[in-house]
């Protein structure tokens, strides 16, 4: 088991977040078995940071969950550190299946937490035993670490230490450590706290050879024409943030152990998680490859060259997907970026989905097809793959296989709008291929349909158009005009559309038309 202590001079500056997305790359890409311990127990709040534990069955199990302050206290009461050791952690799953474990701070729900918490004579308990030769608090947090090891059997055990020159930071950094990330941002007081804390490192025997890496956050990147950029000041930056050190060590050496991690507009309204090779914009390919580049340092010699293989061929597919995303404007080149992409990682859905979307938009629906049903094979229970495979079959007109596959999708996710909303179109469509009774009853299901889209607060121009097929004049015209005014639908395409061919010479429809035309 593996030791990294997260620390932070200040608070603000992004330690937990970072903690939090190397958990999940942990777990998620490396496939390690993760064990986080919130130990800043005077302003705890990592559970908040993993949005896989934010749903109410999770957060239920939280509220039971005793921590660090409660194992103290109670060892403080009795001698002996708790028998039953479930009490103090919480396994989780992350979206894509791995496990991690939380060990919390302690239950917040309860009141006496803060009394327990302040109760804590931290002198006392470290104070060393003339008869044992040992102190009662080490004695206790190697136990503790015994216990994770024995009972949890994590690779690695990530710790969120308290901020500031306080007797927990010196416990996580001093004493459970085996490595350190240190974390500030640019002004005066995070640079002299972080010399402060290396400097008492360095003094130290017991941690004098505590190997750490710094990292600079939260560096804002500079507007370029339509993107963000790399702000050419920050090689000043860095320099200026590394030379307050250079009396602990040479700056050669600090700079093999420093990295930047970049941040964007986002991050003023509020923290995500950067972890997963998908980004859904350009500037977090940048903060995701800072990530990575903090991760791959700090834990380079933990995994096997196999490991470290696989990782960097997923990461050298997805700088093709993101050439492809963000850079490139043909198709055909984006095709040919992902199938060299796809050469590097041929068992990712996400990269044949991806793929399938380009040969899609040329019309090349059974190269979509294909690869839609690769993602699929690889995942699933993936709605959007059941979806996009039912939009191909939907423009192919095989309405009947387009309706199975987006049953198939809502079945994964019964909230599934766009699946719902095609659903609808799909019968529409394919009750103009039948006769009665038949048309009849598929104009039923498209209006059960239409009507959930509604409900789930989307479109309602379907709704007008099932009921312009049902001759429902009076509701065609109510959820029309709704469409309008909402800008669903241009009165181009209405005059054109041939839901309505049984009310174009309906003066009411006319006039809505007209009023909608101005």
């Amino acid at each position: 088991m593996k030791t990294i202590t997260f620390y932070s001079f200040k608070g603000g500056v992004g330690r937990s977040l970072m903690l939090s997305n190397m958990a999940l790359w942990l777990a998620d890409e490396m496939k390690a078995k993760v064990c986080v311990i919130d130990f800043d127990l005077e302003a705890p709040g990592l559970p908040y940071k993993f949005e896989d534990l934010q749903n109410p069955t999770d957060q239920e199990r939280l509220a039971k969950t005793e921590g660090i302050v409660e194992y103290i206290d109670e060892f403080n009461q009795t001698g002996f550190p708790p028998a039953d050791f479930t009490r103090f952690y919480l396994p989780f799953t992350t979206s894509k299946g791995n496990p991690i474990t939380l060990i919390p701070a302690g239950n917040l729900q309860e009141a006496d937490y803060w009394r327990k918490l302040f109760d804590i004579n931290w002198q006392k308990l470290f104070e060393h035993d003339a008869a044992t030769g040992y102190s009662k608090g080490l004695l206790l947090l190697e136990d503790l670490k015994g216990r994770i090891e024995a009972e949890l059997a994590p690779d690695f055990l990530l710790i969120d230490s308290r901020t500031g020159l306080t007797e927990t930071a010196s416990i996580t950094l001093k004493l459970l450590a085996d490595k350190a990330i240190l974390v500030g941002i640019n002004n005066r007081e995070n640079q002299d706290g972080l010399f402060w804390v290396l400097r008492s490192l360095h003094a130290d025997p017991a941690s004098r050879d505590l190997p750490y890496h710094l990292v600079l956050n939260r560096v804002p990147m500079q507007h370029g024409t339509g993107r963000k950029e790399i702000d050419p000041r920050e090689k000043d930056i860095s320099a200026k943030f590394l030379q307050r050190f250079e009396s602990l060590a040479p700056i050669e050496s600090l700079t093999e152990r420093f990295s930047i991690i970049h941040s964007d507009d986002e991050q003023a309204f509020g923290e995500k998680l950067q972890q997963g090779f998908y980004v859904e914009s350009q500037p977090k390919v940048q903060i995701r490859k800072d990530y990575w580049d903090v991760f791959t340092q700090v834990t380079k010699e933990y995994f096997t060259e196999e490991q470290w293989a696989i990782f960097e061929r997923k990461r050298k597919a997805y700088e093709l997907y993101y050439q492809a995303e963000f850079d490139t404007v043909d198709t055909q080149k984006q095709i040919d970026l992902m199938n060299e992409a796809i050469g590097y990682c041929d068992d990712d859905a996400f990269l044949y989905n991806y793929r399938s979307v380009l040969f899609y938009e040329i019309d090349k629906l059974e190269n979509a097809i294909f690869d839609i049903n690769k993602a699929i094979e690889f995942k699933p229970n993936n709605a959007d793959f059941r979806y996009n495979l039912g939009n191909i079959y939907y423009r192919q007109k095989q309405y009947d296989l387009g309706i199975r596959v987006y049953k198939e999708a809502i079945e994964i996710n019964s909230f599934h709008k766009q699946s719902w909303h095609n659903l609808s179109a799909s019968f529409i469509d394919s009750s103009y291929l039948q006769e009665e009774p038949q048309k009849s009853q598929t104009l039923q299901k498209a209006l059960q349909a239409a009507q959930k889209v509604k409900w789930l607060g989307e479109n309602v121009y379907n709704l007008s158009c099932v009921h312009a097929l049902l001759n429902n004049k009076a509701e065609a015209l109510r959820w029309l005009q709704q469409a309008l005014e909402r800008k669903e639908q241009r009165v181009e395409h209405v005059q054109q559309d041939r839901d309505f061919a049984s009310l174009r010479d309906d003066e009411d429809f006319k006039a809505l038309l007209a009023k909608f035309s101005i």
